[in-house]
């Protein structure tokens, strides 16, 4: 979290600064605790003051149900994770966006850490996917970038940005998991460098 902040407050320095821009002192008080708010240009998605930081909400929240469910035995743990995300995710069906944060934290694109996990499992437990299933994981992907249109509204992080982003990343993920993919017909060897 230290980078976070010290970005978050270099940031400030130079909208005071070098590219004099008003800051409302609330929104720069909340950022550090990753406290969203609604950006003024009516975007929907809800931002701290250092923008890129919004992804940074979700690996938290991430990481706080997580530990919060550490002292149950790995499985059950893991289970638990991914109930406290997806109740959060229906109960967004009925979270009007009125408070960026509630917004924030029901939004779907929490489900990618549940694959996170569920991959983490299966190859914590030793299994890999053969290579040819993992060549297709990989080739899927590249068809979902250009199939899955983008979201008409980006903001929201919704089912359709799941799609849009997350469907291509864990296919990339189930094809690197397992480590080096071969190719078929390329003979390789070790090169080694000079020190």
């Amino acid at each position: 979290m230290s980078p976070y902040w010290l970005a978050t407050g270099l940031l400030g320095v130079i909208f005071l600064t070098l590219f004099p821009t008003p800051i409302e002192s609330m929104r720069f008080l909340k950022s550090p605790a990753l406290i969203p708010y609604w950006p003024d240009n009516g975007d929907s998605r809800p931002l701290p003051f250092l923008w890129v930081g919004w992804t940074l909400l979700y690996e938290m929240m991430f990481y706080a149900w997580f530990g919060l469910f550490l002292g149950l035995p790995h499985a059950r743990a893991l289970v638990a994770v991914a109930a406290a995300l997806s109740g959060l995710i229906i109960a967004g069906i009925w979270v009007p966006p009125f408070n960026a944060f509630l917004f924030a934290v029901t939004r779907p694109v929490s489900m990618i850490f549940v694959a996170g996990m569920i991959l983490a499992c299966y190859r914590s437990g030793g299994a890999q996917a053969a290579p040819p299933l993992r060549w297709l994981a990989l080739g899927a992907s590249v068809a979902a970038v250009w199939l899955i249109p983008a979201p008409s509204v980006p903001g929201t992080l919704g089912w359709d940005h799941l799609g849009w982003c997350g469907v291509p990343a864990v296919l990339i993920a189930v094809a690197a998991l397992g480590g080096p993919l071969p190719l078929y017909g390329v003979r390789c060897r070790a090169v080694r460098l000079p020190c």
